[in-house]
């Protein structure tokens, strides 16, 4: 809230854009006899001797030093700005200057309050830590309408792996590739048939493609061919099963992409996590290790193989 009017013109002075370049040329000088504010060029300024204005200059009357000094609302009537000036009338350029002056203002919202800041990033206009991260996450972060998924019945690193598979952040061929880093190749080295991108090692691939018709024949649950991750997940969504039994196809699922991963990484690093041949059976065996140790809905490894559901 601004005390004074010498105050006032301050905020004004800040707050017009530089193209106002009229406003720049002029100041309030508070004249030390009459106790006025006078609208004194800037090139004048330094020629007026202790606040002794000459009389010949505008003068907006605050009071003498006994009354306190009128504060900015009381400047304003009906909405529109009323000052009393020592002289009958502005004219000319000067006239038009404060025309300018009064349409830059408008008509702000006047408070006796002290003056405070305001957070323009909430309703409530206080700063807070979880209105600030949430504002810097909706400009940083990529925005998706499928929310993230996080399965409490398999491991952490696993619920980011899948994390990362949905924001496309796997370090693959094509993603390295594509951020400047100077690879041999970008063939896929399961297949060697086509750029090694998330689509195609873990759903496109020949080594996925004959892994996945084994676990939906295993399954028997008319899970349709997957081409992506957001494909299982509406499918998901749309079938009417027991929470154990979509609990159970989730696992294995996840496991199945999991386990294209480390077979992929077993590839390009020289270490072998199991045969192209065993693949399908150590997919069930780290599913039903999942299964049984976290959420303890199967217990029996022959019932496991031959009815999964």
């Amino acid at each position: 809230m601004c005390k004074s009017l010498e105050e006032f013109y301050l905020m004004v002075e800040a707050c017009v854009p530089d193209s106002f370049k009229g406003l720049k040329r002029y100041q309030f000088i508070k004249d030390s006899r009459s106790n006025d504010l006078c609208l004194v060029a800037s090139s004048c300024s330094n020629c007026i001797a202790e606040g002794h204005v000459p009389p010949d200059f505008f003068r907006m009357s605050i009071g003498d030093d006994s009354s306190p000094f009128d504060t900015i609302a009381d400047k304003r009537n009906n909405s529109e700005w009323t000052f009393e000036w020592t002289r009958d009338r502005l004219r000319g350029r000067t006239e038009s200057m404060l025309s300018v002056l009064l349409e830059e203002i408008g008509c702000p919202t006047m408070s006796n309050r002290p003056d405070s800041w305001l957070c323009s990033i909430n309703n409530e206009g206080a700063f807070t830590v979880k209105d600030t991260r949430v504002h810097l996450d909706s400009i940083l972060l990529p925005a998706s309408t499928t929310s993230t998924l996080w399965f409490k019945f398999m491991p952490r690193k696993v619920n980011i792996f899948l994390w990362r598979i949905r924001l496309n952040c796997l370090p693959v061929r094509w993603n390295l590739s594509a951020k400047g880093i100077d690879i041999v190749s970008v063939v896929c080295p399961s297949c060697n048939n086509g750029v090694e991108t998330c689509k195609l090692i873990f759903f496109d691939c020949v080594l996925a493609s004959e892994v996945w018709l084994k676990i939906r024949i295993w399954l028997n649950c008319g899970l349709p061919p997957l081409d992506s991750r957001d494909s299982f997940i509406s499918w998901l969504e749309g079938v009417r099963l027991q929470v154990s039994s979509k609990n159970r196809i989730i696992t294995v699922v996840v496991t199945c992409l999991w386990a294209l991963w480390c077979f992929r990484n077993g590839l390009v690093f020289h270490d072998s996590f199991c045969s192209r041949s065993n693949l399908f059976d150590v997919i069930r065996l780290v599913a039903f290790r999942w299964l049984k140790n976290r959420s303890h809905c199967v217990s029996n490894w022959n019932t496991w193989l031959s009815i999964p559901l």
